[in-house]
Formats: structure tokens, C-alpha cells, sequence
């Protein structure tokens, strides 16, 4: 056991020659975006980095960012996207990692990662505890809260050092992968416009064998508490959740799912506190009702709603 132990310490160790890591942006404060890029250089120093840019503005590396960043300009369609072709970018290196421009890590994050990963030879992610910029533990659902909280306990008991619990899913904001899981699953499903995507990945991953970890290892994310008011939005994160019910939960859940959407857009097209809360709430009606789930509310990107 102990020899298993010191193999992954050793194996974290050299994350940074073993490691690709796509670092997601698409816009936002540049000296967030810059404090990220500046901790990632400073936790997993030797790794290749690209910088996958679906805004606007692609920025210039600048000092103090991992030696050889690479910039990809990816249109903005989804996520999933941004994060696949960010992966497909990295070369042959046995861990992938991806994360959000606003993760900002610690010295010990991508070590913490690795080594649970390699001392678990079954698994196939892990990702760490999100922190908002306050200090708390971030709201992420009261499922995932229950897995937060197994996590910091196992990370009591092992007083102090890296301990991973088994995870039905991870937060999308920062996550390592194993090459062999990343090509096993395909990364994220494009199908998912906006959020739900690492969820349905988590899930698709346990199917096939490969577990998730969620390690007793802290960052700060700074973002993923607000969703943007344009109804889209609404409607996309209300069709992501019922494609994971009908993909990965019982007929009878489904079925329920469905009828709550109908319930709740009814209700809230008549009582939603503004005229585009109203408008998202008739649009996710009129799609449970016809059952339009493949059709999302977006064009070619985000931008086209």
C-alpha cells in the first residue's frame, strides 16, 4: 500500500512533464485571466498549456504564463467545444487537463490530481473543491454537496494530505483526465450548449468503467454562480438537465422530469418577475410539451439567440 502511495507521489511529481492543460476564455477581466495563467506556471511547471479563446479578443502571452503558450481560436458554440478542441490540441501526454480562465490553483493542485488518479488505477477524472473568492465552499446542488462534504472529510482524516472520494460526476471548472478516459468518453457532449455537459460526461464515464474523484484539494473559482438573463440561457440549461434525466435515469424519471417542465413553464409565463423570465418560461412549455429536446435555442453559437 505504502509502495502504491510513493509511486503516485512520484507520478505527481512529474505532472508537469506528463501534463497538457486547455485553459478555456472567452471574455472577462484580463488580470484574472492573468493571475490564472501565473498560478498554472507556478503549479505544474514543464506543461504544455493552450489558451482556447472563444471571445472576441485573443490575448498575448505575457511573462510569467507557462514558457510556450499556445493561443486556439475557437468559435464561441459551446463549452463542450472549446474544451474538446482544446484537448485534441495537446499533444501525446498521459494526463489532460482543462479548466475555466478564472480557477485560480494552488502550488499543490495539478500534483493533488495526478497523484489520486495514479493511485487509482480505474479511475479516469478527478477534479478539486471549489472555493468561492470568499473562502466558502461553492454552491454547486445538494447532490454534489453531499460529495463535497465526504471529500473534506476524507481530507480530515488524512490530515492534511490529498484524499479522493468517488464522485458521480465533476464540476466542469477545472478537471485532469486520463488520456485513455478522454478518448474513451469523447470528452464533453457538443450536444449541450450551456452547462450540463459535465455532468452527462461524469456519468458516461462511470458507465464505461472509469471512476471520478473529487480530491480534497482547494481552488478558488471565481465564476459559476450566475447564469446571462437572456432567456436562452434559461431554456438551454432547462433541456441540458432533462437530456441527462431521459439519457441516464429511469423511463418514470424522465416522465416526471418532462411533466415538471410543463408545470413550472406554465406557471412561470404567467408569473415570472420580468418579461424575459416570462419568455423563458413559455419556451420551455412549448419544448416539453412538443417534446423538442434536440433542437437548442441557439444558432451556430452562443451568440446567435
Amino acid at each position: 500500500m505504502l509502495a502504491a502511495v510513493d509511486a503516485a507521489l512520484d507520478e505527481a511529481r512529474r505532472a508537469g512533464a506528463a501534463l497538457g492543460v486547455a485553459v478555456v476564455h472567452h471574455a472577462g477581466a484580463g488580470h484574472v485571466l492573468d493571475e490564472a495563467m501565473r498560478r498554472l506556471a507556478r503549479a505544474a511547471p514543464g506543461s504544455e498549456v493552450v489558451l482556447v479563446v472563444t471571445g472576441p479578443d485573443a490575448p498575448e502571452p505575457r511573462p510569467g504564463w507557462p514558457g510556450g503558450t499556445r493561443v486556439l481560436r475557437v468559435e464561441n458554440h459551446s463549452y463542450a467545444r472549446a474544451v474538446n478542441r482544446g484537448l485534441a490540441a495537446l499533444g501525446p501526454r498521459p494526463y489532460l487537463a482543462f479548466m475555466n480562465d478564472d480557477a485560480l490553483v494552488t502550488e499543490r493542485t495539478f500534483d493533488d490530481l495526478v497523484a489520486a488518479l495514479a493511485s487509482r488505477p480505474g479511475a479516469g477524472a478527478a477534479g478539486p473543491l471549489a472555493y468561492d473568492g470568499a473562502g466558502r465552499l461553492q454552491k454547486m446542488g445538494l447532490p454534489y454537496r453531499r460529495v463535497q462534504e465526504r471529500a473534506l472529510r476524507a481530507g480530515r482524516r488524512a490530515g492534511g494530505g490529498p484524499a479522493a472520494v468517488r464522485a458521480p460526476w465533476l464540476a466542469g471548472f477545472l478537471v485532469v483526465m486520463t488520456r485513455q478516459a478522454f478518448a474513451a468518453t469523447g470528452g464533453y457532449d457538443e450536444g449541450f450548449r450551456f452547462t450540463n455537459e459535465d455532468l452527462d460526461h461524469g456519468l458516461r464515464a462511470a458507465r464505461l468503467g472509469y471512476e471520478n474523484l473529487l480530491v480534497a484539494t482547494p481552488v478558488t473559482h471565481l465564476g459559476g454562480t450566475s447564469t446571462p438573463a437572456h432567456p436562452a440561457f434559461h431554456v438551454e440549461g432547462r433541456r441540458g438537465g432533462y437530456l441527462v434525466t431521459a439519457r441516464h435515469l429511469p423511463r418514470a424519471a424522465a416522465l416526471a422530469h418532462r411533466a415538471y417542465l410543463v408545470v413550472e413553464g406554465t406557471l412561470g409565463s404567467v408569473l415570472g418577475g420580468s418579461a424575459a423570465a416570462r419568455a423563458a418560461h413559455r419556451a420551455v412549455a412549448r419544448m416539453a410539451v412538443r417534446g423538442a429536446w434536440e433542437t437548442s435555442p441557439f444558432g451556430p453559437t452562443l451568440d446567435d439567440r
